[in-house]
């Protein structure tokens, strides 16, 4: 008997540990959990904000076609795409891809960080993302689209002028004209709280 004095104490003292332990585990689980779906959130947002950098780079390729011939660079534009030029010719949006080599990157905030510089849009919306757009013409030379020495990846609609009439007479009527739309690269990028960033491509075809 005097040998079992204490065991239980012992025991209970196992437990406590134990139950100290799990009790840590969770709290830490519980804060993990949040942080990750902080995060989340803050990627959401960042993903939304996106969708204005593209509707404000749209805008201004519209409002603009009298710019579009040569680079805008302080509204990040610019009119030939280097990836047509040259395979090995590629644009590291992120700045991950070539890490060390800043000869490829974008400068998206006015940091410097790259020759090809974003435009970015003045003032945080209400999510606190600060938004940048840059945009390629998806051509291989400065000029008029379909002009000498300029390729551009375009399509082409045939479109009626209006109604022809035939008959003993001969006819009449408009001939048919066609119109010609050049493709746009629009990439984006929404910078969040926390570091938070995210990209976002899209092309768009516009009439000229």
């Amino acid at each position: 008997m005097r040998r079992e004095k204490g065991f239980i104490l012992f025991i209970a003292l196992t437990m406590l540990a134990l139950m100290t332990i799990i009790g840590v585990a969770l709290v830490r689980a519980v804060d993990t959990t949040n942080e990750v779906a902080t995060n989340i959130g803050f990627v959401q947002s960042t993903l939304v904000s996106s969708d204005s950098g593209m509707e404000a780079a749209t805008t201004w390729l519209q409002s603009n076609p009298s710019l579009l011939e040569a680079d805008s660079v302080d509204n990040g534009y610019y009119a030939r795409d280097v990836e047509l030029i040259a395979a090995n010719q590629l644009i590291d949006y992120t700045g991950s891809v070539t890490p060390g080599n800043t000869n490829d990157d974008v400068d998206w905030d006015g940091s410097g960080g790259g020759p090809y510089k974003a435009r970015l849009i003045s003032g945080a919306d209400v999510s606190g993302n600060q938004i940048a757009y840059l945009v390629h013409r998806l051509c291989d030379n400065y000029g008029s689209p379909g002009a000498s020495g300029v390729r551009c990846a375009r399509m082409s609609l045939a479109a009626t002028g209006g109604s022809s009439k035939s008959g003993a007479g001969g006819s009449s009527g408009r001939a048919i004209s066609t119109k010609s739309q050049v493709y746009y690269r629009i990439t984006t990028r929404a910078k969040g709280p926390r570091n938070t960033a995210s990209y976002a491509q899209s092309t768009i075809v516009i009439e000229y």
